[in-house]
């Protein structure tokens, strides 16, 4: 999406980008709003942003009792990750760690949760080369 010329910049680089939600079929949004929407790039969320490491643990321990073989999903990324083309991710997504991250936090539980999900979405942008 070509944008307008400002006093005294003398830059040939003009870029925009849309701030989107998290979304599990990534690869439609990022598509729609790179081609049919003309952006150069979007920033979204590396992980669903409701994810708690320790809502999950109690989660997990409450569904292996009564369901003892059932598979939970330990970190919820975007599980249509591989379906874009690490090129797109790497050019045209700008991550963004979870809003709710508090490492400073007095609160034990929410300071390891957020030392967690900070370290895994670190990891998870490495993964794809993210901005």
């Amino acid at each position: 999406m070509p944008l307008g010329i400002r006093e005294g910049d003398t830059s040939k680089t003009r870029n925009c980008g849309v701030e989107i939600k998290y979304d599990f079929i990534m690869h439609r949004v990022i598509s729609y709003n790179i081609r049919s929407g003309g952006f150069d790039f979007v920033v979204t969320p590396l992980i669903d942003p409701r994810y708690r490491p320790s809502l999950w643990r109690k989660h997990e321990s409450s569904m292996a009792k009564h369901k003892p073989h059932a598979q939970i999903l330990r970190v919820p990324y975007v599980k249509s990750d591989r379906t874009v083309h690490p090129a797109v991710w790497k050019v045209h997504v700008v991550g963004k760690i979870s809003p709710w991250i508090d490492l400073d936090s007095e609160d034990g539980t929410l300071k390891l949760d957020s030392e967690t999900v900070l370290k895994q979405e670190i990891a998870y942008a490495s993964y794809h080369s993210l901005q």
